[in-house]
């Protein structure tokens, strides 16, 4: 369940990972939002919060958004394991799928 937090409080307590909206939907697939914060018309951002790392997604997040071409590259790998495990792959089963992309973001929050 996610908590109604501030700004404020993200970026006073965790390294801010801006991914704009939706630009890591494929690597997030199994990690829900620890918070959200609004803004006057409504819903502004989610928070994921990995180790000292607040990913924020969303219409309205602080900071600057994070190269597009790197998280890109992260989501598309996130897509293809995604879509091995969706077609029913002997493989790629629920346990390993969440491992193998829990592994690509760290590796992502590394290189960001």
């Amino acid at each position: 369940m996610k908590t109604k937090t501030t700004k404020k409080f993200l970026k006073e307590n965790f390294r801010i990972i801006n991914a704009g909206n939706g630009n890591l939907q494929n690597l997030l697939t199994f990690v829900q939002p620890d918070y959200y914060c609004t803004r006057a018309e409504g819903w502004a951002c989610d928070a994921y919060i990995i180790g000292d790392n607040a990913i924020l997604n969303g219409y309205d997040c602080i900071g600057k958004t994070k190269s597009y071409d790197v998280l890109k590259m992260y989501d598309d790998k996130a897509r293809g394991i995604l879509d091995k495990y969706r077609s029913g792959s002997k493989y790629y089963t629920y346990n390993r799928t969440r491992t193998v992309l829990e592994k690509l973001m760290y590796k992502m929050l590394e290189e960001v």
